[in-house]
C-alpha cells in the first residue's frame, strides 16, 4: 500500500506541474473482494489497494485517469493459491462453485487463458 501510495503521489506531482495528461495504472488483486481463510494480511491490502485506485480517480480528474487491473490464478489446476471450496462458502458462492482456478464465462476474453509462460518471454 505505501508503494503504491507513494508512487501514485509522485507521478501525480509531476505530471500536474508539467500539466501532462497521463494514465496511472495500479495492481491490486482479486483477492480484494473474497473473504476467506489463509491470507488475511494480504487480501485486507489489495482491498485497501482497490479503494486507493477510486479515491486516486477522484482526486487526480481529470488531468490523470486511474486504473486498476486484479489478476487471478485462472488456470485450470493451477496450485498457486491452492484453495479448497468447501473450507469457505462465500468463496465457492463467488466461483459459482467451480473448482477453484477453473476458468469462467469470460475470464479469457480473447480466447486463450494466459499462462505464466507467456509473460515476458521474447
Amino acid at each position: 500500500m505505501t508503494g503504491l501510495y507513494l508512487v501514485a503521489d509522485e507521478a501525480a506531482a509531476l505530471w500536474q506541474s508539467q500539466g501532462l495528461a497521463a494514465n496511472l495504472v495500479l495492481t491490486t488483486s482479486v483477492n480484494a473482494v473474497v473473504a476467506k481463510t489463509g491470507s488475511l494480511a494480504y487480501d485486507t491490502s489489495k482491498a485497501a489497494a482497490n479503494h486507493l485506485v477510486r479515491e486516486l480517480a477522484v482526486a487526480l480528474a481529470p488531468l490523470v485517469r486511474v486504473n486498476g487491473v486484479a489478476p487471478a490464478t485462472v488456470v485450470a489446476g493451477s496450485a498457486m493459491f491452492p484453495r479448497k471450496l468447501g473450507s469457505c462458502p462465500a468463496r465457492a458462492a463467488a466461483v459459482g462453485g467451480r473448482a477453484p482456478c477453473t476458468p469462467g464465462p469470460g475470464a479469457a476474453p480473447l480466447g486463450t487463458p494466459i499462462r505464466c509462460d507467456h509473460v515476458g518471454n521474447d
